[in-house]
This record gives C-alpha cells, structure tokens and sequence, in this order.
C-alpha cells in the first residue's frame, strides 16, 4: 500500500525502488551488507522489455533509490488495489463481528479506509500483513517481465520473492510499522 501510495504522488504508473546503505537511531549506525546494495552485478548480455538504462542502474547504485515513471498500466495495478481491497474487507468484518470497530468504513477511499480502521481500532495495519495470504494479483504483479528484468539487474539472474509480509501497509503516526528499509536482512541468510 505503501508503494501504490507513493506510486499515486509521483504518478499511479511510477514504481519506487530503494536500497538502504545503513540504518539507525541517532549516532548509532548499522550497515547491513553494504556491498548488496552498493555493487551492481553483471548486467544480462541480451536486452529484455523494461530493462534500465546503466545510468539508471548506477543511479540505483550510488543513490541508493530510483522512480522508474510508468512501469506499471493503470489496467496492470487495478487488481493489485483490488485485492487490497478485499484484505482490508476481510479484516475490516472481522474487527466489527468481534466488536473491536462500529465503523467498517466501507465508503472511505481505497487510499483512507485503512487509516480510519487503524483510528478505531490500534493495530489493523498490522493484523492486515498477517493474514497469512498472498493473492493471486500479487503474484502476477511479482511475475511482471519487466519487473523482474530491473530486478535481475540489481540482483543478478537467480530472484526469490518471500511471501511472508506480502502487504506491508505504512499508516501516519504508527509506531507498530515503522521500521527500517530492508528489515528482511535480519531474517535471511547473508548469502540471499
């Protein structure tokens, strides 16, 4: 949600793509595995629909972030949203019918909905990841050749997505969610 609202600011089509070189709290800096995110690798010899230019790539590199406009058709994230929707349905009934929420918000917009649950009840963002549910627009969008193309460019031929925290949903002022880019690393060998 995250992404499809930074993608809504930048334009509804653009993707967002960051590395972080360290994380921290004030003067205490951590680096995770800097040289994953710091060395591209070999790029593919033959040209694949979507690929970067290498500026592009070295931007990445040396940025640590780059928005690539319209990667993404409006048709292509429609089902993406869609499914959202249906989480935020699924967890929304089952705040009301346990008494936790009197409002399901079904009349807010996709890009509120989530906020006004969270208000009522501290912690819908959080037990919306956990539904232990990945849907199938996620995994088409995760499928996309030319996402995985400027994937294979930043990380080399051999891609693995993890479904486990597959929507990881960032609401205002909440303390639950907020954590630092790539908290993964600590949950994956070094050699991933």
């Amino acid at each position: 949600m995250a992404l499809l609202r930074f993608a809504q600011k930048v334009g509804r089509s653009s993707i967002f793509l960051s590395t972080s070189r360290s994380y921290g709290i004030g003067t205490n800096i951590v680096e995770s595995a800097p040289e994953v995110y710091t060395i591209p690798p070999p790029q593919p010899k033959e040209s694949k629909p979507g690929q970067l230019a290498i500026k592009q790539v070295e931007q990445y590199f040396n940025d640590g972030y780059i928005i690539i406009p319209n990667l993404f058709t409006q048709n292509e994230l429609v089902p993406v949203m869609e499914a959202i929707n249906e989480c935020v349905d699924i967890v929304a009934d089952n705040l009301f019918k346990g008494r936790k929420i009197t409002d399901k918000a079904e009349k807010a917009s996709f890009y509120k909905r989530l906020i006004l649950l969270e208000k009522q009840f501290p912690g819908t963002a959080v037990l919306l990841h956990k539904q232990g549910y990945l849907p199938v627009a996620f995994r088409n969008l995760w499928a996309n050749e030319r996402l995985l193309n400027i994937v294979e460019q930043f990380i080399g031929p051999e891609i693995a997505g993890h479904p486990v925290w597959n929507l990881r949903t960032k609401t205002p002022v909440n303390e639950q969610t907020t954590v630092p880019w790539h908290q993964d690393n600590a949950y994956l060998d070094h050699t991933c």
